[in-house]
Order: structure tokens, then sequence, then C-alpha cells
């Protein structure tokens, strides 16, 4: 396990603290954080060096397999000495080239001067014999030990690119979602509800870790959009004319575009937030999209930003009560909403896990590290080139 990962579950107790307006109180948690990570990172050192220790015990046990086998077959006579390369390339493959040569050294004493060449009558071997053996055990090892180096260290170079890559992604993601906040003050709040939501359904729908990770940020950004609708149109405190209303309707595609102008990895947030204002009977937009050709996050987005727009305060409009709210959502099963994505909103509801805007208490905590160590979430959009390739070449 990644010392990271003690960090990671610490973030993901982090809770929204309403009076002051943020996302989470992480001033108060980073004590805790790095405290764990700590703890983590001993644990992991000392870890490491049992492992190196078990690692050691098992050469040395198999050269004294060694040994005993080939005694007891006789003598050096027979094929059974080349089992002494297993020991030299285990060590070449868990420590490298300094204990690779020294492991080669024990082997040509074990299959060289302390074991005859037939056993029965003590016949020794011959001193070129066992040197030039020992020269194989060394240069075989060591051969092994370096190419395995060189790769190591090439992966290890790979991973730190590969997390470069994802802090990047990271950034971005949340640019993006500072970026909705500040645009629409009035809604403050309103995307990290349907965010947060949307995982409780995802959640009960079954979906694994990296899918709720992405669903998250589809919902944290489904009106990224709205960054490229006037301000006039976006504040107006009544109702929209048809013109109007025309132009909102392209924060869908706008957002779909600026998140995949940044990245092709961002496809599976960018569909939800291109698709969150479909409906299941085809009346949606942009693309009028019926069942299940909606992307599934857009179908759960839907479900939790017309949940928590119904719940909170708007210039124009006080909230709904929360069985109102649930009631809309429920006679929208089939025509609005997808019907499993409604039982499921159902039940998170009864678990106390939906969220919105007039509730005083925090949110249930859920088990989807992946959903609040936002430094994590590039990675799951990480593609690898070579299972994609290979299930590519599958197909």
């Amino acid at each position: 396990m990644r010392p990271e990962c003690g960090t990671i579950r610490a973030w993901g107790i982090l809770r929204t603290e309403r009076e002051n307006g943020g996302y989470a109180v992480f001033d108060r948690l980073q004590n805790r954080a790095q405290a764990l990570l700590d703890r983590t990172i001993d644990r992991t050192a000392l870890e490491r060096r049992l492992s190196m220790a078990l690692a050691l015990g098992v050469i040395v046990l198999a050269l004294l397999g060694v040994w005993w086998w080939v005694a007891s077959t006789g003598g050096t006579r027979g094929p059974y000495l080349h089992a002494a390369y297993l020991p030299v390339l285990f060590a070449a493959v868990a420590f490298g080239l300094p204990t690779t040569i020294l492991v080669a050294l024990a082997a040509t004493i074990v299959v060289g001067p302390l074991m005859p060449l037939d056993v029965e009558t003590g016949e020794p071997q011959a001193r070129r014999a066992w040197l030039y053996r020992g020269a194989f055990f060394v240069g075989i090892g060591g051969f092994v030990a370096v190419a395995t180096s060189l790769l190591r260290a090439r992966a290890e170079r790979s991973a730190e690119l590969r997390h470069g890559l994802a802090d990047t992604y990271s950034r971005n993601l949340k640019m993006f979602a500072g970026l909705v906040e500040s645009r629409d003050e009035q809604t403050h709040g309103h995307c990290d509800r349907v965010a947060r939501n949307g995982v409780a359904i995802g959640r009960r729908l079954g979906l694994d870790g990296q899918s709720l990770g992405r669903l998250y940020w589809a919902g944290l950004l489904h009106d990224l959009g709205k960054i490229g609708v006037p301000e006039a149109i976006l504040h107006k405190p009544g109702p929209l004319t048809d013109e109007e209303f025309a132009e909102v309707k392209k924060h869908c595609e706008l957002g779909r575009t600026i998140l995949l102008n940044v990245s092709d990895h961002f496809a599976p947030i960018a569909d939800g937030v291109h698709a969150h204002h479909e409906r299941w009977d085809g009346k949606g937009y942009p693309r009028g999209l019926s069942g299940d050709a909606i992307p599934l996050f857009g179908r759960i987005v839907a479900a939790a930003d017309v949940f928590e727009a119904l719940t909170s305060r708007r210039p124009y409009r006080d909230p709904l009560a929360t069985a109102d709210a649930r009631r809309v959502i429920e006679e929208g099963r089939g025509t609005h909403f997808d019907p499993a994505v409604v039982d499921a909103f159902l039940v998170a509801v009864e678990h106390g896990e939906i969220g919105f805007e007039a509730d005083t208490s925090p949110f249930v905590e859920t088990p989807i590290e992946s959903i609040l160590q936002p430094d994590g979430i590039g990675m799951d959009l990480l593609v690898d080139p070579w299972l994609a390739r290979r299930s590519g070449a599958s197909d």
C-alpha cells in the first residue's frame, strides 16, 4: 500500500462547514492527516525491512537446498547444480547488483569447492571448472540485476510523470469548479451538493470507486458551460424569454467542449456534463436523447440537479419542502428521469444520504476516498496505454 493512502482516508472524512461557506475544514484536519501519513510511512519502512529479511532468508535456504540436492544426487556430475542459478536470479531481481554478486559468489562456493565431483568416491572438482561456473553465475546474475535496475528506474520515472499529469488534471478540474462557483454566487454550494448527491445515488446503483470519482466531478462541473452565459441572463430574477432560454441551453455543449479541449481523458466527465439536461422520454436537450442512450452520469446528475434546485432558494422563488421535492422526482420516474436512478435516489433519501440547502446537518460520511481527495482524481482519468492497446487488439 502506498503511504498516500493514509492521507486519502484522512481527507475522506472532510465535511462541509456551512457557517464558513467552504467545502471542508482543511486546517483542522491537516495535522491529523500528516500524523497519519507519518505513522503510515514508519509502518511501510518496517514492512520493507521485514520483506528484505524474508527475501534474504529465502536465498539462504535456497542455497542450502541446492547444496543438499546436488549432494544427494551424487555430486556435480549431474545437472542439478544448475539450480544454483535460482537464488542468484532471485537476488538480481529483488536486491540489485551488489547483493547479486555476493549471492553468486556464495553459490559458486556451495557447488564449487564445498561440493565434490562425485560424492561417493570423494573425487574433487577441477578448480578451473568451478571457477568458470562462478564466472557464469556472476555474469548472468549481474546482467539480470542491471537490466532489472534499469527497468525499475524507468518504471519509477514513468510513475512520476503519470502522477505529475494527474496533478495537472486535478488542478484543472479544481480551477473549473472555482470558475463555476464564482460565476453564480446566488447558487453558492449548488454544484457541490449536486456532486455529493450524485455520488450517493451512484453508490446505490453499485458504481465502483473510480466511477464514483468521475461522477463527483461531473456533478461538480455540470454547470461549467454557464461561464459563457451572459450575466444579465444568468442573474435575471424572473422567468426567461425563449431567446434567453436558448442561450442558457448552450451551456451543456460549452461545458463539454471546455473539458475535452483540455484533455480527452475528461471524456467520461464531459459526457455527464453534456447530458445532464436530457430526459428519459427524449424531450430534453441538447440532443434529445432518450432511455439508455443518455450517458449514465447524465441521468444521475439530472436527478440530483433537479432535487437540489427545488430545495434551494432562488431570487424568484422559495425552496420546496423536501417531501414535495421528493414527490416531484418520483412523479418524473420514467418520463423525466431514469427509473433505476429514481429508485436509487429514494433509497439514498431513506438512509439520509441526500443533502440539501436547508439541511444544517453534515453529509453522511461515505467510504468514497476517491471523491474528496481531488489530487487522486487525475490518476483515475489516466488510461494505461498498454491495457488500452491490448483491449483494442482483442477487439
